[in-house]
């Protein structure tokens, strides 16, 4: 009776494995063919009026950006200008007229201190003594003569006439004839006016010989000197 039950057992054991074993191969069969519905992405889909809206707010946008940048150059640009412009200063009437006054006055101290060294040479001949101790030649020409030891030869830093051109005599007037030279640095007389201060003979003769014989005098050279030295030539001219 025992082995009756213990077969019924293990029959109905084994039985209930298998039909759980089968069940089991079944779900796991289905299982594996089942299939997940297919997924995708969403796609929103934008009237064309609206997408044209976008659009044109777009272009808007980048053309008011470009019309900012160039907005923004120009303003650099006419800021450099002004700078520049404030950097240079113009001459106006009133600077114009300054100058122009200091420059008057600047003439006229000039001319007041040639005045005063002109005024200077004509004192008396103690000064021009000094240029002719060694001369003692004299020339007769036509009832006139040249006396040597009476005529000056005169410019500053101590320079002297190196060549001395007697004038050529063509009448009978006599006097003195005071020639202003102006003397370049080479010691070349590169202008003279004959007939000022101390001149005591008005004949255009003696004045236009004096005068030439003046430009043809040479003096030391001075490079140390001014550009242009002013100096004086007296020509005394008597009677026999």
């Amino acid at each position: 009776m025992f082995n009756s039950r213990n077969k019924r057992l293990g029959f109905f054991g084994t039985l209930l494995f298998h039909v759980v074993f089968i069940i089991v191969c079944i779900y796991s069969t289905m299982g594996s063919n089942f299939i997940l519905p297919p997924e995708g992405i969403e796609v929103q889909y934008l009237p064309y009026e609206s997408l044209h809206e976008i659009q044109e707010t777009t272009l808007v946008q980048d053309n008011q950006s470009i019309e900012n940048e160039l907005i923004d150059q120009v303003k650099n640009v006419e800021k450099l200008i002004k700078e520049k412009e404030d950097d240079t200063v113009l001459p106006n009437d009133e600077d114009t007229v300054t100058f122009q006054d200091n420059e008057t006055k600047e003439e006229v101290y000039i001319s007041l201190e040639l005045e005063q060294a002109l005024d200077k040479l004509n004192q008396p001949q103690s000064s021009q003594e000094l240029f002719n101790e060694n001369m003692e030649d004299t020339i007769i020409v036509d009832n006139l003569e040249i006396n040597e030891k009476n005529d000056g030869y005169i410019l500053s830093d101590n320079r002297f006439a190196v060549v001395k051109i007697k004038p050529q005599y063509n009448c009978d007037e006599s006097g003195t004839i005071v020639v202003r030279v102006w003397v370049n640095r080479q010691g070349k007389t590169i202008k003279a006016e004959a007939g000022v201060r101390g001149t005591t003979e008005s004949a255009s003769c003696l004045l236009n010989e004096a005068k030439i014989a003046a430009l043809s005098t040479t003096w030391t050279p001075y490079y140390d000197a001014p550009e242009i030295q002013i100096g004086q030539i007296t020509y005394n001219f008597y009677r026999n």
